[in-house]
């Protein structure tokens, strides 16, 4: 028996046991290892601050990481849950509808300009379910693979809104741009799929920068369209824009719903964009 409360204490002390065992005593007020954040992905410091160079070191600290985001690093509270379910939901809803109702006219269009609403329509799918499941999923192994394809839905269906636009103008410039699109898509997907939570910032910037780089071939790919169409376009990817600095605030309480707020606005207004491009070619077919 144990002769007092004392003794008890002492000798399950954690600290003292894992020192005396020749392992980091590591809780909530002493962290263990800690990792800082670069463009090309993390960076994992020693107790006196050097960098650590030893590769199987580093190796099995990766094997252990987890994004140092949300709900990761602070799980998101019930009504933050509820709000982003109730977006979600209602994506779903958008996304389902607006599908049907794309390909109802994608008949009417020959060859490569019905196909290219079709991957629209299956893109648009696909990025609103791939963010539900992940989003809805509970912490855990599944989530983290979840995440891979919701990240990676996200650049596929950027090269997919560019598609029925692009294919409706059947000149070499925009074929060429469309298929640069693609390729840094599939990067995109590469980047997000063989590295997880590796090059964040990186992958952030990569999907701004191929969002927006129509501005790049403007005379080609927008000069065609009437400039409602283009402002519809150009308001969508604002909002997608200023979702991103939610999407990273992780201070901030609902900033995972507000992120998919604004990205909800912004396919929404693309969406008539697209639906008003392939009506005119529609029309303009019949």
């Amino acid at each position: 028996m144990f002769k007092s409360v004392a003794d008890v204490q002492s000798i399950v002390d954690p600290q003292e046991v894992a020192e005396s065992a020749g392992l980091k005593y590591v809780s909530d007020a002493r962290a263990g290892r800690r990792r800082k954040n670069s463009w090309t992905g993390f960076t994992y410091p020693r107790a006196d601050g050097a960098k650590l160079t030893d590769a199987d070191v580093i190796g099995s600290v990766k094997s252990l990481v987890v994004p140092c985001c949300r709900p990761f690093t602070r799980p998101y509270d019930r009504a933050e849950l509820i709000a982003d379910g109730i977006l979600h939901a209602a994506g779903i809803v958008f996304a389902v509808t607006g599908l049907a109702l794309l390909i109802s006219m994608a008949g009417g269009l020959p060859g490569f300009q019905g196909t290219s609403v079709w991957i629209y329509g299956i893109g648009l799918v696909t990025v609103v379910a791939t963010s539900t499941a992940y989003n809805a999923w509970p912490l855990g192994s599944t989530k983290l693979l979840l995440r891979r394809f919701d990240q990676s839905a996200i650049y596929l269906f950027i090269a997919a809104s560019y598609t029925p636009i692009i294919a409706q103008t059947d000149i070499a410039p925009n074929n060429i741009f469309l298929l640069v699109i693609w390729i840094l898509a599939g990067l995109g997907l590469v980047l997000k799929l063989a590295f997880p939570c590796r090059f964040e910032r990186l992958a952030v910037l990569l999907c701004l920068a191929l969002g927006w780089s129509g501005l790049l071939a403007y005379d080609v790919v927008f000069s065609p369209l009437p400039p409602a169409t283009v402002y519809l376009i150009a308001v969508g990817g604002g909002l997608y824009s200023i979702g991103v600095v939610f999407h990273l605030w992780d201070n901030l309480r609902f900033q995972n719903a507000i992120w998919h707020g604004f990205a909800l606005s912004a396919a929404g207004l693309q969406f008539i964009a697209v639906f008003n491009v392939v009506s005119k070619a529609v029309a303009a077919t019949g």
